[in-house]
Formats: structure tokens, sequence, C-alpha cells
């Protein structure tokens, strides 16, 4: 019957059909009927009935889903693991499993599914390994049921941070900013480097007028573990969002000198220093217009934007990132302001090479056609530009 609900849903996603939401909430409760104990249902039904517009009912389902993995959560408080981490670092933690078995997803992906004795309780952890990177975590399960079968409780089971995520936004809007800090902290409990439910974490606290409350939270995380670059990133993106841009920037360089390919810190961190840059930069040409005897001293910005434009290149360079059109756009504006015609040129060769996996995107387009407009090259300019607008018309239609 979940099974069922899980294939009614995907074809409610693919058609649109509001009649399929009550066929599957239908069947689902059947499901919770025969097993009221199983915490997947309560998600699903919830992702069913907010699909329906009844957020009421999906409150009422997602809480019940939260409160049903509070020991998970509990555990992965006490022990400090969290979802997608090295399943070697976890059993470091948790100790090492008595039991084990491996089967292989439809994608062929390795699954794992290991009983660990920890204190009085069972835990069952869940893993995949995708790669040769190694196994990492997807979720666990702490002392299942006893009349549940030996089939059931390794029954691989991720942990589904959705209904965290619904619960700290539906409530946020509501504004019961007490209710969504609860399930905004469950998601920093078991992801750590989620960066969105850090920004909602700290805009409920700006709007509460306790962003001091926030940073000194976020210091004393970094105080107490100072090699954590997740936790010193965080506490950089709030300093970021106060626009106190050196305080940041040096937060972030910080967690580059524990992991020189962090990518959450090298991205940030160069859009820190672009923004720097740009308010000294604004700060001259001020000075410029009050005196036009006055020469702007670019010495004042460009070593910024030089050092932006590197942090920007060394995240471009990361396999997960080598296509990111955002960060060479960035990188373009830099070596124009610059005027470093050398590397510009390259970082322009190195867009068009894009073209091939860019064909249909408008914004590849747009970003070429900007290019080689300020590059006075009116014709190719004209040809990208309109190559987007073909491709924004044809996908209205």
């Amino acid at each position: 019957m979940y099974n069922t609900s899980v294939e009614i849903f995907n074809r409610y996603m693919e058609t649109n059909d509001a009649n399929k939401l009550d066929k599957g909430i239908e069947t689902l409760n059947n499901a919770i009927v025969l097993k009221p104990e199983l915490p997947e249902n309560y998600s699903l039904l919830g992702m069913l009935q907010e699909s329906k517009g009844d957020t009421a009912a999906a409150i009422q389902s997602y809480e019940k889903y939260a409160s049903m993995q509070s020991k998970a959560i509990a555990l992965a408080k006490e022990k400090g693991i969290y979802l997608n981490m090295l399943r070697d670092k976890a059993t470091d933690v948790l100790g090492q499993p008595y039991s084990s078995k491996n089967t292989k997803s439809m994608s062929g992906d390795s699954m794992m599914v290991e009983a660990i004795r920890t204190g009085s309780d069972t835990v069952y952890l869940y893993s995949v390994q995708k790669d040769k990177t190694g196994a990492v975590v997807e979720g666990w399960r702490v002392s299942p049921p006893a009349t549940w079968t030996l089939s059931e409780k390794e029954r691989y089971a991720s942990l589904n941070l959705r209904p965290y995520n619904q619960l700290g936004t539906l409530y946020y809007n509501k504004k019961n900013y007490d209710k969504a800090l609860q399930y905004i902290d469950v998601i920093s409990t078991l992801r750590p480097a989620d960066e969105q439910a850090q920004n909602l974490k700290v805009q409920i606290y700006q709007d509460q007028g306790k962003l001091d409350e926030a940073l000194a939270s976020l210091a004393e995380l970094v105080r107490n573990d100072p090699k954590n670059k997740i936790f010193i990133a965080n506490y950089a993106q709030a300093l970021l969002r106060q626009e106190r841009y050196d305080d940041a920037i040096a937060q972030y360089e910080k967690a580059m000198q524990i992991d020189a390919d962090y990518d959450v810190a090298l991205y940030n961190c160069a859009a820190a220093l672009k923004n720097r840059a740009a308010i000294v930069q604004r700060e001259e040409r001020e000075k410029r217009d009050k005196d036009p005897k006055y020469k702007e001293n670019e010495l004042r910005y460009f070593p910024l934007l030089t050092k932006s434009a590197e942090y920007f290149d060394r995240y471009r360079r990361l396999p997960s990132h080598k296509d990111d059109l955002t960060a060479i756009e960035h990188m373009v504006n830099i070596y124009e302001t610059v005027r470093e015609k050398a590397k510009l040129k390259q970082t322009i060769t190195e867009i068009e090479t894009l073209e091939f996996s860019n064909s249909k995107n408008p914004r590849y387009w747009d970003i070429l056609g900007g290019v080689y407009a300020r590059g006075n090259q009116t014709d190719r300019a004209d040809k990208a530009f309109k190559k987007a607008d073909e491709l924004r018309r044809a996908a209205k239609q």
C-alpha cells in the first residue's frame, strides 16, 4: 500500500491530476492502519496533503513524522553523526556493526544496512556507495519496534529532511518563530552545511531583532570546534548578511585553511571580496565626482577584485562546478574592470567552449552577448542576444 501510494504520487506529478491525490491519501491511510509505527507513512502523507492544498493536515503529518524520528535526531545530536557523512566515520563514532547486509539499488548503487549496538540501543545504519570515494550515510533507525521482523528492521530507509524543511518554512510564514527554529535546528543537525536552513535561521533572528544573539551562537560553535569548516562558513554567512564583509572574508579564509577546496567558502568569499571592492570603488567615484581633479585610487580595490577572481577560478576548477556560468560571469566582469587582458581573453575562450553543453540555455547566450558587446564585437553580440531571445520564445510555446 505504501509503494502504491508512492506510484500514485509520481503519476500525479506527471499528470497534475488532483483526483490521484485523494486516491493516494486513501491508500496511504490504509497503510497507516496496518503499520502506524512506520515514520515514512507520515512524510509521504504530508506531501500528498500539501500537494492537495491542505496545509493544516500536512503540518500534522509532518509533525507526526518528526516526533517518530525523535530518537534518531537525539542520537545525531549526542554522537555528532549527520547525513552524507562517510560511513566509516559514522561507525568510528557509533561502534562497529555486528551484522551487515548489502544490496544493489535499481541504479546500480551499493546499499548497505548495518546493525550496531550503541549503549542500550540497536542502531540500523543505512549507507550507499555511488562511487569510489566511499559509502555515505543516508539514514538510521534507533531501536525499531520489537514486533518488527528482521527484514522490516533492515529495510533501507533514508532520513527525510523534507518534513523539517516544510515545517520550518510553514511556521516561519505564520510568524511562529519558535516552532520554525525548532525544525530548522534539526536540519542544521542532520545537514550542518545546509546554507538555506542557516540563512532562514539568521533571518528569523533578524526579524525578531535578535541578530546579535544569532551571531553570538554561531561564534560560540566556532570557538568550541575551531576546525569545523562548516561552522566557520555558517558564521561567515551570517556576517555576510550583515554586510560585515571584512569579518566574513576572514572567516571564509579560515575555512579554506582547513579545506582549500571547500566550495561554499571559495564561492562566498569571492562574492564578499567583490562586494567589498564595489563599496570602495563607489567611495572613490564619489570623491572624483566631488572633485574633478581627484584621481581615482584603483589600488584601493583592484587587489580585492583580483583575489575575488582567484577564488572564483578555484571554485570553478572543482569538478562539480567546472561549468558554473555565474562564477565565470563574475570572473569576466572582474578582468574587464582590472584590465587583465590576457586572463579576460582566456576566460572568454573558455566560455565559448561551453557552447555545446549550453546551446539551449538562454542565459548562456545572454552572458556571451554581454561579453561581445562590451568588447565592441557588435555582430557577434547581436547574434548571441538573438539566440537567447529565440530560446526564450520557444520555451513559452
